[in-house]
């Protein structure tokens, strides 16, 4: 043949001129008559044409073809859907969920097929669930991976938006997952609990800034502020001051025509959908807010607490050198390292750390080695030093020391200014600053690996609970994406 792409296609017909069968050969051109290949009795007239095999193929593939394979055979050995498949026993999700389905009634759809779909999701970075559905059509690892045959229909969408909205919403479901993948790793030897790091960030809500309403409300106080209280009192008593009583504070509701208190928080309300949740009296955990100008959702104050971790260094950011968390984790027996803020002072004014602190006298003494003495403890919980306004009239260091008119300095220190000073003296302990340097492949590589990977640049959803809960799923994900990828390559 001239060209090797050509072949001949041999037309077999019977002597009744009635059509067999067309099939490609390349062989020479040929005339007469031929039998049917594996000991053909009869005898056929053939026409030969020229055709080109490379169109034929093109044109029909796909539409004639009948593959006798499982689906176990077209997914590879190395496929990572594999190792996703067998990194966790996809069976502990029964129990969590048997609580919410019937005994009675039709069959429902395997829960395993929903949190299966929704980890692909996530994990594969499609941010839809509708798209989730239309690859799982189409797709035969996902196919095999749901263990859904050929033949059978895939989920809706709106499956899993109804399970969401009518089971899962008021549960605890998703952060119980998230535990067991965080389980599942330190058991097989993936978590060193022995340094934590730990940070946050801004995700952009689902809202509409146009249509908002301005509400004072009240914040919500800190989980420690009952301990605080007591300690204020505490100081008080031993410089021979008076118990403040709070109770009255709290008696004391903002009204709209208020201006906003320290106490306060303004914030922002949708029409559509609510966006701030202020847990009861009871609880009393968080408040989060939802900031117009920049649209996000951000949580004000919350208690960090560590369970289950005997002997650990938690690393956090400067934002975390607050005298609350530092007492909350060295009370609880680990060290906190924290890296050294640089002072908040204008330019051309004394720093703090120049108004040298002399404990046995309990006062400050300012650059011009003059006593600022303990006046007071507030209702914050900073003890007060002033300085005596007579001297301060004639300090030739007026101009950088303070603009108040009344020629006063004040200088604060927190009653548990200790734990501050003990986060210090660990920042120079021997390792410690080898520990810090590894917050960008930790911490700060999970927020940026979930933001232009698993959609936590923005929100799907809308009101504090649903957030909540796709966060959750959305680094319930993010690890066990990493512990499914380790355990297949290293196991």
């Amino acid at each position: 043949m001239r060209n090797k792409n050509r072949s001949l296609r041999i037309c077999f017909r019977l002597l009744t001129k009635k059509k067999v069968n067309s099939l490609f050969l390349t062989q020479k051109l040929y005339s007469g008559k031929v039998k049917l290949p594996k000991g053909g009795k009869k005898w056929y007239n053939i026409d030969i044409e020229m055709s080109d095999k490379n169109d034929d193929q093109k044109e029909n593939i796909g539409k004639f073809n009948m593959i006798f394979l499982t689906l176990e055979e077209l997914v590879p050995q190395d496929h990572k859907i594999r190792a996703y498949d067998q990194a966790v026993d996809w069976k502990f999700i029964y129990p969590l969920v048997e609580h919410l389905y019937s005994t009675t009634g039709k069959p429902s759809i395997d829960p395993i097929v929903l949190f299966k779909m929704i980890f692909l999701n996530y994990i594969e970075g499609i941010h839809s669930i509708r798209k989730t559905c239309e690859r799982c059509q189409t797709d035969i690892a996902y196919r095999w991976f749901l263990r859904i045959n050929l033949d059978e229909k895939v989920p809706d969408h709106s499956t899993f938006s109804q399970n969401l909205r009518r089971k899962f919403l008021e549960t605890n479901l998703f952060k119980e997952i998230f535990t067991h993948i965080v389980k599942e790793a330190y058991e097989f030897g993936f978590i060193d609990p022995e340094n934590i790091f730990g940070d946050s960030t801004h995700v952009k809500a689902s809202a509409n800034k146009k249509k908002h309403q301005d509400k004072i409300v009240q914040y919500t106080e800190n989980l420690y502020y009952e301990d605080l209280k007591k300690d204020i009192n505490k100081d008080r008593l031993s410089h021979g001051k008076k118990e403040i009583d709070f109770e009255d504070d709290d008696e004391d509701t903002p009204n709209k025509n208020n201006t906003l208190e320290c106490d306060d928080e303004l914030t922002k309300e949708s029409n559509e959908d609510e966006l701030i949740e202020i847990i009861s009296e009871e609880e009393k955990k968080k408040l989060v807010t939802y900031n117009q100008e920049t649209g996000e959702i951000k949580e004000l104050d919350s208690r960090i607490k560590y369970k289950h971790i005997k002997e650990s260094t938690v690393d956090k950011d400067a934002g975390y050198r607050t005298p609350g968390v530092a007492k909350t984790i060295l009370d609880d027996g680990k060290k906190i390292l924290v890296p050294y803020k640089r002072p908040m002072t204008k330019k051309g004014f004394f720093k703090k750390h120049e108004y040298v602190y002399d404990e046995y006298y309990d006062a400050y003494i300012c650059p011009n080695n003059e006593f600022l003495r303990y006046t007071t403890t507030n209702k914050t919980g900073y003890r007060e030093y002033k300085s005596n306004p007579k001297v301060c009239e004639k300090c030739p260091y007026i101009n950088q020391c303070t603009t108040s008119k009344n020629h006063t300095k004040i200088v604060t220190q927190h009653v548990w200014n200790e734990y501050l000073e003990t986060c210090a003296d660990i920042r120079y302990e021997i390792g410690t600053k080898e520990i810090y340097s590894k917050r960008k492949e930790t911490i700060e590589r999970c927020f940026a690996d979930g933001k232009e990977n698993f959609g936590l640049r923005f929100t799907r959803y809308r009101g504090i609970k649903r957030v909540t809960q796709s966060h959750l799923l959305i680094f319930a994900c993010m690890n066990f994406k990493k512990f499914a990828l380790w355990k297949a390559k290293y196991a």
